[in-house]
């Protein structure tokens, strides 16, 4: 293992992080007490010696622990250790500071010294903190006393030295700084600007956060150059991105320390093994052509990476500020731009990691965006100006484009003839009503009552908008030979630059049926029944973490569990491994979740209204940075050895692969990587959850239910090995699940909204009104599952004897499933519906032998934006047969 040189003391390069092993609760700001102990030893095991940690981590007790116990001598163990020095976050000033170094040496055994102590963030003095000086001067008395042997900082800019190093009282300079750095920091002016001073003063750099460029949390829109060049590169050298990065950071001339983490055993020894040889595992020339590709991307990357990071680990932090919370928070990064400009960003955005480092950075994004729709800026001149204008503008801008869209409305009202139908007065005139509905989200409750239960059928919600609740009209609207396409409200789903993006955005009929033949074979029943030990797998991992559950007796939230096992079955049979929700004790992962409910909220309401894009771009910020950055992660860390795993079938990737090797060509002109591997990450996991959790919230809360199902399962003989998984064939052969699943998604099926065509021809007659050409029409599902003259009058109701064909008649049965619409219908029906029901039939079972469950969160609440997504569906559970 390579060493530096500080202080005539020979510190280990290469530094396990136990930091990025915390673990986070979902809506909660601050880290949960966090184990670790396993990740440290399989650290140790591998080789590693150098670790980093800090007084504000949540599992240093295991670390510490883990470190005591082992056999290693003190003169093999070297720590670096942040000091906090926050008064939020508890420092209550210099003999606190030097307690707490006395007391994590006795932690951690270290026999009277730590290797090396830094300021984990500069406390310039704000809030009650002291000032850079002040607590620089007490680390410089704990390295007098001989409690530390090299004292740095972390996260510092340059004019935080400036505080310290102007000071006629400095003792000793900082030996280290600890930062962020990936390729794009490398062109950071601010990055270069640190890096001359340091090389300056011989302060070593301590670097982490390499791997950001593949963790989905950069917009991966403006690095897409750095991306491909690392795909390429991973194929040329058979190593995985994340390697390639690390050895990149590792092995360049100027190199310091590089800090890496990861809670897997094979993936420590790797790292360890790749980065203690003398030389680099590939040449130079592979190090420059990342760096071209990533200058190439440019340095608004960068910017928005070290931004993102400092939003991520301060959001919590900000309220310590007071109303002027975030123009500090501005200062303390040195953007001195945003705090003359006086931008104001809603604090949303900063819990979500959105990234706008300055006004002219934001504006420029949104000028990008304006300029891909179509949308004049409302200013003239320069560059320059323009983005200088934009931020001011947006307020004037979206009041303008409302009056606009208001006479607009008016202007088509009184040239196409609508058909009169009931509805809200307003929506004759304007889509506000529509959009408030959505926004409020409880669409699907209005809707149902406006329609009486089918006894309606025409429903106006905006200006040549309806929504239709008549079965003979699905085929003529959805029909396989039906004329309408999709309408433009699909747009928003899809990358405005590139017609036909995505299965979902495709409009054009021809294309659609050209893009999803090449991937059908990808998503048939026999296909997806070679992935049966794949969802094996993660059953068995939510099983585990139920029996946790069920021996602490703790209140689970069911959708969000729900969830978690719907990511990770299709991170396994799409990439071939788990994503790594259910084994991180469900983290929203790289805030994928909630990227995923943001750019359904987004697409919806701008699909509707593209005026209201500056007001969502500052409310979401880019709607799909997150989920392809989230998708693109997860492709590069998986090499082509890994793809096809032995006990399973091959992956989507490895299909994908496949197709392009065939066919480069017709691949990228079908969008064919976009749609089986970005389409499954966006769209594979909300709508099993949302199913999965309708069915077991309404089995469980509906009496006799569950128990008609235990009884199912017992019959068959599936109850006296629980540990042995019920396989697919078996759950087929369960004909009350079957119902009990198709009656869940009938009731509360996972699309919310009318699922909206545009007539064209010669218009369309429904119920004695005609629609003339670009009139929008759409059915809810929803809706057509509540119809009493279809489904009985308890449609409303959780029933699924109405699927026995022992007591309901089969000209009845054929009724029900012509207008059964949880999946779409016609050509539009959803591809991947067989993977959500492979899902499902292999979880329920498992869950209804093995636990039973108690429900402690009453009636269950939804939030429409597109999908209906339930909301906090707390439940206890206990092992059968137990009795606790």
């Amino acid at each position: 293992m390579a060493t530096i040189n500080i202080s005539g003391i020979a510190i280990p390069r290469l530094s396990f992080g136990v930091g990025s092993l915390m673990k986070w609760a979902p809506g909660h700001a601050s880290p949960l007490p966090t184990d670790s102990s396993i990740e440290v030893q399989q650290a140790i095991d591998a080789g590693f010696r150098h670790f980093n940690t800090g007084d504000l981590y949540t599992n240093n007790e295991s670390f510490a622990k883990v470190l005591r116990r082992s056999n290693l001598e003190r003169s093999e163990v070297f720590l670096s250790f942040k000091l906090n020095t926050y008064a939020s976050l508890g420092c209550r000033g210099r003999d606190h500071m030097i307690q707490n170094v006395k007391d994590e040496i006795e932690r951690f055994g270290l026999e009277g010294y730590i290797d090396i102590l830094q300021l984990h963030f500069p406390p310039r003095g704000y809030a009650g903190n002291m000032t850079n000086r002040e607590a620089w001067r007490v680390l410089e008395d704990l390295k007098d006393q001989g409690l530390a042997r090299i004292i740095g900082v972390s996260n510092w800019t340059l004019p935080d030295y400036h505080d310290i190093f102007n000071a006629s009282d400095l003792k000793h300079p900082p030996q280290l700084n600890e930062y962020e750095f990936n390729p794009f920091l490398l062109f950071d002016p601010k990055i270069r600007q640190l890096h001359d001073f340091e090389v300056k003063h011989n302060i070593v750099p301590m670097n982490y956060g390499v791997l950001t460029v593949i963790s989905g949390r950069l917009p991966t829109e403006n690095s897409t150059a750095l991306l491909q060049k690392l795909e390429e590169q991973s194929k040329q050298t058979k190593l995985p991105a994340a390697d390639l990065l690390l050895s990149w950071a590792y092995y360049r001339p100027d190199a310091g320390i590089v800090v890496t983490s990861t809670s897997k055993a094979d993936r420590a020894r790797k790292t360890f093994e790749l980065l203690s040889a003398e030389e680099s595992p590939v040449n130079s020339q592979i190090y420059e052509e990342i760096e071209k590709a990533a200058e190439l991307d440019g340095p608004d990357v960068a910017s928005c990476a070290v931004f993102s990071s400092y939003l991520e680990i301060r959001r919590h932090n900000l309220h310590a500020f007071g109303p002027n919370g975030l123009r500090i928070l501005l200062k303390e990064l040195n953007y001195p731009a945003a705090i003359h400009h006086r931008v104001s960003i809603p604090r949303r955005i900063l819990q979500h990691h959105q990234c706008f480092p300055t006004p002219t950075h934001a504006s420029r994004k949104c000028l990008n965006l304006f300029r891909l729709y179509r949308i004049p800026t409302l200013c003239g001149g320069s560059q320059h100006v323009q983005e200088e204008l934009m931020m001011s503008l947006f307020v004037l801008y979206s009041f303008l484009a409302l009056l606009a869209s208001g006479w607009l409305f008016r202007h088509i009202r009184s040239c196409l003839p609508a058909p009169e139908a009931y509805g809200p007065a307003f929506a004759r005139w304007t889509g506000v009503w529509y959009i408030w509905k959505i926004w409020q989200g409880n669409y699907e409750v209005y809707d149902i009552e406006a329609h009486k239960n089918g006894s309606r059928k025409v429903v106006r919600i905006a200006p040549l908008m309806y929504s239709i609740d008549d079965p003979a009209m699905v085929r003529v609207i959805y029909g396989i030979s039906s004329p309408f396409p999709k309408s433009k409200w699909y747009d928003a789903f899809g990358d405005p630059r590139i017609p036909n993006h995505n299965l979902f955005s495709a409009r054009d009929r021809a294309m659609h049926g050209l893009m999803r033949r090449k991937v059908a074979s990808m998503y048939s029943m026999s296909t997806i029944k070679s992935y049966e030990s794949h969802v094996d797998s993660c059953v068995a991992l939510l099983l585990s973490c139920f029996d946790g559950f069920a021996a602490s007796g703790e209140t689970f939230d069911l959708q969000l569990w729900m969830q978690c096992y719907a990511f990770d079955v299709i991170g396994k049979i799409t990439f071939g491994r788990h994503v790594g929700f259910l084994e991180s004790g469900g983290q929203d992962l790289d805030g994928i979740m909630r990227a995923l409910e943001d750019g359904n909220a987004f697409s919806t309401i701008s699909g509707v209204s593209v005026a209201l894009l500056p007001i969502l771009l500052i409310l979401y910020g880019n709607p799909v940075r997150g989920i392809t950055g989230f998708a693109r992660r997860l492709q590069l860390e998986s090499i082509e050895d890994d793809l096809t795993e032995k006990t399973g079938g091959e992956t989507f990737l490895a299909k994908v692969k496949r197709l392009q090797k065939e066919a480069p060509e017709e691949c990228e002109r079908l969008r064919v990587e976009t749609v089986a591997l970005t389409g499954n990450v966006a769209a594979g996991s909300d709508t099993t959850s949302i199913s999965l959790t309708s069915a077991l919230y309404h089995a469980i809360t509906t009496d006799g239910v569950v128990e008609r199902l235990y009884e199912e399962v017992e019959s068959q003989g599936l109850c006296s090995n629980p540990d042995q998984r019920i396989t697919f064939d078996q759950a087929q052969q369960l004909p009350y699940l079957q119902m009990v699943i198709k009656e869940a998604l009938r009731v509360h099926p996972a699309v919310g909204l009318p699922m909206w065509r545009e007539v064209v021809g010669s218009g369309l007659e429904i119920d004695g009104n005609h629609f003339p050409p670009g009139a929008i029409i759409g059915i809810n599902p929803w809706v057509a599952h509540r119809n009493v003259d279809v489904f009985g009058a308890d449609a409303a109701g959780f029933r699924p004897e109405r699927w026995d064909p022992q007591y309901t008649s089969t000209k009845t049965l054929e009724a029900m499933d012509q207008y059964y619409l949880p999946f779409g219908a016609g050509s539009r029906t959803c591809i991947g519906r067989h993977i959500s029901h492979l899902e499902m039939v292999k979880l329920i079972p498992e869950l209804i032998r093995r636990y039973e469950f108690e429900s402690v969160g009453g009636e269950l609440k939804t939030v429409n934006r597109w999908f209906v997504k339930p909301q906090k569906v707390l439940f206890r559970v206990k092992r059968r047969g137990t009795g606790a």
